[in-house]
């Protein structure tokens, strides 16, 4: 994982990851042993987004 692929992800989903997540991504993005234990962490090519407005009135970030 590098920046590079962040902020593509970022870029193709019109959101900014929080600052934790960026971090988390660019420290152990690649570590399947952390990502795949319990909870899969998706990489960011496989996050979607949603322009549907929710509560807080801002766009989405989806991750499954």
């Amino acid at each position: 994982m590098d920046m590079l692929e962040l902020k593509t992800a970022e870029k193709r989903l019109g959101v900014r990851f929080p600052a934790v997540l960026r971090d988390y991504y660019l420290v152990a993005g690649n570590e399947r042993a952390f990502n795949h234990i319990h909870d899969h962490l998706r990489p960011p090519s496989e996050c979607k987004g949603s322009n549907r407005r929710g509560p807080s009135r801002g766009a989405r970030l989806l991750v499954s």
